[in-house]
């Protein structure tokens, strides 16, 4: 018994002295940071996180079987920029990907991505909705809701000329950050309004949830969602806007 236990004994120590042997990768730090802009130009508007798009990547360094080479997805900023300043070096392929627009696969960028450097990249996409501000959001004095008045257009396929996906929702959201989307406050965020296609082009008027009356001297943030009956069903959204009780006026 003695002599087993010396064996277990010396191979927990073999085994002890192998896990502490030094790692010989080298932290990552290359970095990357870009934005995704429009068919017009403007910086498009997204939800945090992965919410309603993300940029993934595939790493070609290592491996001759792309196949086996697994995507990473990097996290969006609500203006359409993103960053991550610890990926490995190498080199990679990246795309926008699972947004509410257009596919944009054609438009890939191979980059290489270098040691203790940032490589900035740009993307433009053509989103399935145009949603526009027809009168800016504000308080109503008389029930202390949010109001505004948005007008949702489709866009054309940019490859085929043909319409999009039909119109399928919109929401408003409002939130006592500035963090406003998806992550709205359900105290004051209304629930998710079914449109139909015929509403292509149309003003729609939309108030905040009912009972939900604003605080005096707080500011909350709003915007303004839209999605089309697509596979992924993610959000185009407006600019976020501010809004205070303290200025709500008389009702139209």
């Amino acid at each position: 018994m003695k002599k087993i236990f010396n064996i277990l004994l010396a191979t927990a120590m073999v085994f002890g002295l192998a896990s502490c042997e030094k790692d010989n990768y080298k932290a990552p730090d290359a970095a990357i940071s870009g934005r995704v802009l429009d068919n017009e130009g403007n910086a498009l508007q997204t939800g945090i996180g992965q919410s309603s798009m993300s940029i993934r990547l595939k790493e070609y360094s290592w491996s001759e079987n792309v196949n086996a080479i697994a995507y990473q997805n990097l996290n969006m900023h609500q203006d359409g920029t993103f960053v991550n300043n610890k990926l490995f070096a190498g080199h990679y392929l990246i795309e926008p990907y699972g947004g509410a627009f257009f596919p944009v696969t054609a438009d890939s960028i191979f980059v290489d991505l270098n040691s203790g450097q940032t490589t900035n990249v740009e993307f433009t996409v053509t989103p399935y909705l145009k949603l526009e501000w027809v009168e800016e959001p504000w308080v109503n004095k008389q029930d202390t809701l949010v109001y505004c008045k948005v007008k949702i257009t489709r866009n054309k396929d940019p490859k085929t000329g043909k319409d999009g996906p039909a119109l399928k929702q919109i929401q408003l959201y409002v939130s006592h950050t500035n963090f406003c989307g998806p992550e709205g406050d359900p105290n004051y965020t209304p629930a998710i309004i079914d449109i139909s296609k015929r509403q292509d082009g149309d003003v729609i008027e939309l108030q905040s949830k009912p009972k939900g009356a604003l605080k005096y001297d707080y500011t909350y943030w709003v915007r303004v969602g839209a999605c089309v009956n697509d596979t992924y069903k993610k959000m185009n959204f407006t600019d976020i806007k501010t809004v205070c009780r303290k200025d709500a006026r008389d009702p139209q």
